[in-house]
């Protein structure tokens, strides 16, 4: 069978990802309701703290300004817009920081790529 013909499974519960829902589909997750995704299951092997992030939340929280450059967010703007809305783990997941709402900011999905592409920025440094 053709590589492109094979069914895509989800990375972190391995059920196959099927074009219903590939518009949500974002490297190889998934968002069936029983996954556990992959930050959570990073999180219990790691054994830090998971708590179920709610966006929305979020960004009221933060008032809709990034917590990177500090410029408003504008909540009309979808993404793959460059200035859409995401939520950014100040410290990354991979780095040993909690999927927690004291860890998450409101940042613009540009703000939080370039962030991730640089080294994760100078937050870093104010947290040691």
């Amino acid at each position: 069978m053709p590589l492109s013909n094979r069914p895509v499974k989800c990375a972190a519960c391995r059920q196959p990802i099927n074009d219903v829902i590939s518009a949500f589909v974002s490297a190889g997750q998934c968002v069936h309701k029983l996954c556990p995704g992959p930050n959570r299951l990073l999180a219990a092997k790691r054994r830090h703290r998971h708590e179920p992030i709610k966006r929305a939340t979020v960004f009221e929280r933060d008032g809709w300004k990034c917590g990177i450059c500090r410029k408003k967010i504008d909540k009309r703007l979808q993404h793959p817009h460059p200035m859409s809305a995401v939520v950014d783990h100040v410290v990354p997941i991979k780095l040993g920081g909690p999927n927690t709402y004291v860890n998450v900011q409101a940042a613009h999905w540009k703000c939080n790529a370039t962030k991730s592409w640089t080294g994760h920025g100078d937050q870093l440094a104010l947290i040691g």
